[in-house]
């Protein structure tokens, strides 16, 4: 199943903070998969296209993965 930013798991509300450590984690699962530069990171992967959507179908399931990941940690 693929997502998309307009799922309703994107509808949650999180601190600039946790935004940010979670953007954190998301670029590097990106780095240590070795998908490429961080300037692709910025140009392709994390991009949205006219319509509002990722330009990169995977985007958004590995940005749910990096949020769920930093949720854990803070319930741990």
């Amino acid at each position: 199943m693929t997502t998309d930013l307009n799922d309703s798991e994107f509808d949650q509300m999180v601190s600039l903070r946790d935004a940010y450590h979670c953007m954190e984690v998301f670029i590097e699962a990106y780095v240590a998969r070795g998908d490429g530069a961080v300037s692709e990171f910025l140009d392709f992967y994390v991009s949205t296209a006219a319509d509002g959507l990722a330009k990169n179908s995977g985007a958004p399931r590995d940005f749910l993965d990096a949020f769920c990941a930093l949720s854990r940690d803070k319930r741990s």
